[in-house]
């Protein structure tokens, strides 16, 4: 979304807005998929920041809501991102 799009063009001001913004939608609506990636992006925006404690935090939440959506595959990016430095 909006979110991602912003981090990919650097802007990760716009990209944390963009990305709170659907993690608030996604929780309302108890839409663990969406939450998962909402999370994700935060996490990617975290880290690339310097918080890598925040990081870390929601790419665990990201593990857990992407399991329990179904989506493995947000499960898998969550985990394997943290071997891949993008935490570290």
């Amino acid at each position: 979304g909006a979110g991602l799009l912003a981090v990919m063009q650097g802007d990760w001001a716009a990209g944390k807005r963009w990305s709170e913004a659907c993690l608030v939608l996604s929780d309302a609506r108890g839409d663990a998929k969406f939450g998962a990636r909402s999370r994700l992006a935060l996490a990617r925006i975290a880290t690339a920041q310097g918080d890598h404690d925040q990081g870390t935090a929601l790419l665990a939440e990201a593990v857990t809501l992407g399991r329990a959506a179904g989506a493995p595959s947000k499960g898998a990016v969550a985990v394997v991102a943290p071997g891949s430095g993008a935490v570290r």
